[in-house]
């Protein structure tokens, strides 16, 4: 399989740092003003992060998720551990904190970091790193959701609250996205269950840094819309 171009191996990079920089600077600055909270915001942020990225990091530096013929494969059981983790922590202290001090605007408009990671996917099909059904040009039509979280966003600031139908209609649409192309992602690797038999086959995601697509920038967009649904269900 040919290599990640050295311009978009540093523009995911740079997509995960930012979105990690975005979580521990909401936990250390919303709620209590205080310094001492502060530190305990940073502190719990930077744990999280640092624990989030390691665990899946080590797991592709050392190759573990790269035998995608076990049954079942190691990558899968990672990342139904990673799904768990995700919930747990959207229904967390750390998720409630975010879901009572963050406005709306900014739980929707974070999601606009969806649009550059489909850049990001569509580029390196063009290089025939990924198949084309994951990507605007197949069958994955998720840039929908960063384009149009960018637009809500914009539109909070400028004209005030956004319709909660509409919220709801985004979140919901946001979510089905999301499903199908990790469903899609998941049926392109070389599994026994795969199903989208073209080349090159979906192994990206075992190897590190690109791991973190799966297990850190999915992640962060389905986290984005469990807290949207707690936002919404608390009004």
């Amino acid at each position: 399989m040919p290599e990640v171009p050295a311009h978009l191996a540093q523009m995911f990079l740079a997509l995960v740092a930012a979105l990690a920089a975005l979580f521990v600077s909401a936990q250390s600055r919303l709620g209590d003003p205080s310094t001492a909270q502060r530190l305990r915001g940073t502190l719990a942020g930077v744990l999280v992060v640092a624990a989030w990225l390691g665990v899946s990091g080590v797991l592709a530096a050392r190759g573990v998720l790269a035998d995608f013929s076990a049954t079942p494969p190691p990558f899968a059981l990672m990342m139904l551990c990673y799904f768990a983790a995700t919930t747990a922590l959207a229904f967390s202290p750390l998720g409630t904190k975010l879901v009572q001090h963050a406005p709306l605007a900014w739980l929707v408009g974070y999601q606009a970091f969806r649009a550059p990671l489909e850049f990001f996917l569509h580029a390196s099909y063009e290089r025939g790193v990924i198949p084309v059904q994951m990507t605007w040009a197949g069958m994955n039509f998720d840039v929908i959701t960063g384009v149009s979280a960018a637009a809500l966003a914009l539109y909070a600031v400028a004209r005030g609250p956004l319709p909660r139908a509409l919220v709801l209609a985004w979140n919901v649409l946001g979510c089905v996205l999301l499903a199908t192309i990790v469903t899609i992602a998941f049926l392109s690797a070389p599994t026994p269950l795969r199903v989208f038999m073209n080349e090159p086959a979906n192994t990206i995601v075992a190897q590190l840094p690109y791991v973190w697509l799966p297990a850190f920038l999915v992640q962060a967009a389905l986290f984005g819309h469990l807290l949207v649904f707690r936002w919404l269900a608390r009004r």
